[in-house]
């Protein structure tokens, strides 16, 4: 998890992943010049995985995905900018 890593494959625009796993140090990457603040995210789409950057990155819908169970244990939780993501163990979130 690094601007130096390999590319394992490019994402398109709004191509949903899958969240595996968030590394917990957060840091500072600079894109053209611009900062942004967040931390890796191993993350699998089809049969790749790899690491994004968690600022460059978006949930989609809340009300698209609501957790069925609420006694599940929670894999991810992500806070920021006032809003609060917890991801479920079976893929949904809310």
């Amino acid at each position: 998890p690094s601007l130096q890593g390999k590319i394992v494959q490019k994402l398109a625009y709004g191509q949903s992943v899958e969240v595996i796993k968030e590394l917990k140090d957060a840091e500072t990457i600079t894109l053209k010049d611009m900062p942004y603040l967040g931390v890796w995210f191993l993350v699998k789409s089809g049969q790749q995985a790899g690491y994004i950057f968690s600022a460059l990155v978006s949930p989609k819908f809340a009300d698209e995905f609501v957790c069925d169970r609420t006694n599940l244990p929670q894999n991810i939780k992500i806070s920021e900018r006032d809003v609060q993501l917890e991801l479920c163990t079976d893929g949904s979130f809310y």
